[in-house]
């Protein structure tokens, strides 16, 4: 996995008040991983695969907490179907 986006690059992370929640958007297509925080653009990193297995969240410290987390499957265009083996 390579990071085309990394530290330096990113725009200024804008802390929320206490009383608002983050929103953190992940997304795996094509090989791509995309992650945006309150609709920025944080990381992107090519060369990903889709495995089965647990999804982990992890904080680099502090307390913290999490809701509403939903996964939503994203399915292969109709020409892609083709190719899909059950």
């Amino acid at each position: 996995m390579k990071l085309s986006k990394r530290r330096g690059d990113m725009p200024a992370f804008k802390k929320l008040p206490a009383c608002f929640w983050n929103e953190c958007e992940i997304t795996l297509k094509k090989g791509q991983i995309e992650i945006e925080v309150n609709g920025v653009l944080r990381a992107v990193a090519a060369n990903c695969e889709q495995a089965p297995g647990k999804i982990a969240f992890e904080t680099s410290g502090g307390r913290v907490e999490y809701r509403n987390i939903v996964i939503i499957p994203i399915l292969p265009r109709n020409e892609e179907l083709e190719n899909v083996t059950d």
